[in-house]
């Protein structure tokens, strides 16, 4: 099982996302968003909401019940 920060990091970058990006559209520092998404500090369940609306994805593709497309099946 891929746990949720993993997915996080994969779909970021496959979007072509930095972290500083996701953390500045999060409010955060980039030091503290990189904490959460390599799993240093334990994502909250209101940060779930936010990384979704960051990256662009639903909830529902956080957790992996749907797919995702990276940018460059997007230009395609």
């Amino acid at each position: 099982m891929v746990n949720i920060a993993s997915r996080v990091r994969d779909i970021r970058i496959n979007k072509g996302i930095k972290q500083a990006d996701i953390a500045e559209k999060m409010g955060l520092r980039h030091a503290t968003y990189n904490r959460l998404e390599t799993g240093a500090r334990r994502l909250r369940a209101e940060h779930i909401p936010l990384i979704a609306e960051a990256l662009g994805v639903t909830m529902a593709q956080l957790f992996g019940e749907n797919t995702v497309e990276s940018e460059e099946t997007n230009k395609s």
